[in-house]
């Protein structure tokens, strides 16, 4: 018999206020809970992740593609995958078996894939009305229910029939069916929440004809059977009866594909169809196809302060830092020192004999010393490789700065193969080193493996002293250099394995360095190194993009980003940025933001553990998104390429 009863209502409590769901984010995800390297199974999933399905235990989950991938992750095993199948339509849901001596994948025809469990049957070889949406199994693992989108069901096995709907009407078609807990019925819901209940399931409220921001997409039962609960494509929770409600997902500026509820029923996950993974409650974090939870939105506001002409870096002006004074560096070679406040300009440096701004080229990057006495330039020569040069600077007396005529000093130059993926980044270092981010040289996928080649200076990081050296060296190695008497590496390398570090930056309160490494065509990647370390790190390009494997074997002590995205929704190359140790902004107090060049997106990112809590800076938009900079007060400065100037101001 079927009962569904649309007005009765959510129990109290169901929508998570910001703040509780700040409070979630923030405790969720214990500092040594995320282990990466317990992953099993195959080492990539398809396009879209599916399903996640735990283990007895909940020490542990399977993430399931829509390609019959499978990754098991904490204590769940891995039987094997689908992965290498050609299949007739995609994986729509996954289960375990009772015993969890395996689990079964289902496609969108009805066919089933069991790794380890029991096969009963399936309706691959049917013609079906409408799809097949969702699986589940019986409490004995003797049988199943197969569940399609227009109500249809078809029980195999053990599994009894209870009713269906199929060919009755409804508003809004089936996307998921769970069994009760002692195998006598089992709960429909369709994607506006609404809930059809047969055998045994009790009726214990719905969301149907109630408004929704996203669908329903997925539905799990309380271990009781005296509850469930309803799982929208935002995140969103709904929880009914014995169910109770843990936190929600809608606060997160994301869409959800898949999720679980632990077997205690005190927790939950939900992962995105990318594969971040969110846990709440109980439910524990045991590693993810992409590190990190997804972001949740937090809103400072952008105010555009000026414009220049291909905007490419910005530093505090040393010679008046307390009067609001910048240097700003435009890609088509000059430096200015600039007053927002009145809009005055000085020029500093002008190189535009020395660079062309053309497709990646140009002057790239700046930085100078505490007393603004010398200033350093990274840029693209007429030829295109990267020089490094230094001009002293002298004061008209006040915050004025100007090079000392004729005293330019060339300190480096890398031969580049190739016109693009110049890295180019400079920074003077909390030791007072210059510290100078590299590209593999160019084209694609780094021909030439330049980036696990230590004995050139691309695809990673350089550390100089800039004072000469003797015999007339143009700079000093420091003696701590990882690579000093290393006849496998060049002297002057800090790390290596990276692409295109397009943008590195210092955390002026811990010194640990943030890396922005633009991926080929699948992963963006964030990595840090903290302070302390004795570098000779390998990042891992070319072997490795972000956390997929590319081209070789990697090494096994290749470093993984902290934090990777892929390209869907027009993502296209991360800009790095800086750890946020301003005032004024509350909220993202050291969290380190960045962001993307082609949607211009900003997001702010705080390590927990080794999990990275990501933040999308709502309302926050910068097209060609070239660089962040700091102040002298640690305020944050956005540059695009298109000649913008912004700075993130506290929401009114």
């Amino acid at each position: 018999m079927t009962r569904v009863d649309h007005r009765r209502l959510v129990r109290a409590g169901l929508l998570l206020s910001a703040l509780a769901a700040a409070a979630s984010l923030l405790a969720i995800v214990p500092a040594s809970a995320q282990d990466e390297s317990t992953a099993r199974g195959d080492s990539t999933l398809g396009i879209v992740v599916e399903a996640v399905v735990p283990s007895p235990s909940g020490q542990g989950y399977r993430i399931v593609g829509t390609d019959g991938r499978v990754v098991a992750y904490g204590d769940a095993s891995f039987e094997g995958s689908a992965g290498d199948v050609a299949l007739n339509q995609p994986i729509v849901d996954a289960f375990a078996d009772a015993d969890d001596d395996g689990y079964l994948l289902v496609a969108a025809d009805g066919g089933l894939f069991n790794y380890g469990a029991s096969f009963h049957g399936s309706t691959g070889s049917l013609t079906l009305n409408a799809p097949i949406v969702g699986a589940a199994g019986t409490p004995t693992g003797d049988g199943y229910w197969l569940f399609a989108a227009d109500g249809g069901v078809f029980a195999f096995g053990d599994a009894g029939f209870f009713g269906s709907m199929g060919g009755r009407p409804l508003n809004q078609p089936i996307v998921d069916g769970v069994g009760t807990p002692d195998g006598e019925g089992y709960w429909l819901v369709a994607a506006d929440g609404g809930i059809f209940a047969f055998g045994s399931a009790r009726f214990l409220g719905s969301m149907g004809g109630r408004p929704l921001n996203r669908p329903v997409v997925d539905m799990a039962p309380a271990p009781d059977g005296e509850g469930y609960w309803l799982f929208a494509a935002d995140g969103g929770v709904f929880a009914f009866g014995s169910a109770g409600f843990l936190g929600s997902g809608a606060e997160i500026n994301t869409t959800f594909q898949g999720f679980a509820v632990t077997p205690a029923g005190d927790g939950y996950w939900a992962v995105t169809p990318e594969g971040a993974l969110q846990n709440f409650g109980n439910a524990g974090r045991f590693g993810a196809p992409i590190s990190g939870p997804p972001g949740r939105d937090v809103t400072p506001s952008l105010e555009r302060v000026g414009s220049f002409t291909q905007p490419i870096a910005l530093r505090p002006n040393r010679l008046d830092p307390d009067g609001g004074g910048l240097l700003v560096a435009e890609r088509t070679g000059t430096i200015r020192a600039w007053w927002p406040a009145t809009d005055r300009r000085e020029l500093v440096v002008d190189l535009s004999n020395l660079t062309s701004a053309s497709g990646e080229r140009g002057l790239l990057s700046f930085d100078l010393d505490d007393d603004a006495t010398r200033l350093w330039v990274s840029y693209t020569d007429n030829g295109g490789d990267l020089v490094i040069a230094e001009y002293p600077l002298t004061s008209s007396g006040g915050a004025d700065p100007y090079p000392v005529g004729g005293a330019r000093r060339q300190l480096l130059e890398i031969d580049q193969p190739f016109g693009n993926h110049n890295g180019g980044d400079l920074h003077v270092g909390p030791d007072g080193n210059l510290w100078i981010s590299s590209g593999d040289g160019g084209s694609g996928n780094d021909p030439q493996n330049n980036a696990q080649n230590r004995l050139n200076l691309l695809g990673g990081i350089i550390r100089i002293d800039p004072t000469p050296g003797p015999g007339g060296a143009a700079y000093t190695i420091p003696d701590d250099n990882p690579f000093v008497g290393d006849s496998s590496a060049l002297d002057e390398l800090w790390a290596y394995g990276l692409r295109n570090p397009w943008r590195i930056a210092f955390d002026r309160s811990t010194g640990d360095l943030w890396m922005g490494d633009v991926g080929q065509s699948r992963r963006e990647e964030i990595n840090v190194e903290p302070a302390g370390s004795d570098g000779g790190l390998d990042y891992g390009w070319r072997n490795l993009e972000g956390t997929l494997p590319n081209i070789g074997t990697p090494s096994p002590s290749a470093v993984p980003p902290v934090y990777e995205y892929g390209h869907g929704g027009g993502r296209c190359s991360v800009t790095g940025g800086v750890v946020y140790r301003g005032s004024v902004l509350s909220g993202i107090e050291g969290r380190y933001l960045f962001g993307d060049f082609c949607t211009g997106e900003v997001w702010t990112l705080r390590l927990v553990g080794s999990s990275a809590s990501v933040e999308r800076l709502a309302g926050v938009t910068v097209p060609q998104l070239a660089a962040f900079g700091e102040d002298a007060d640690g305020e944050i400065w956005l540059l695009s390429l298109g000649g913008g100037v912004f700075r993130l101001e506290p929401t009114s």
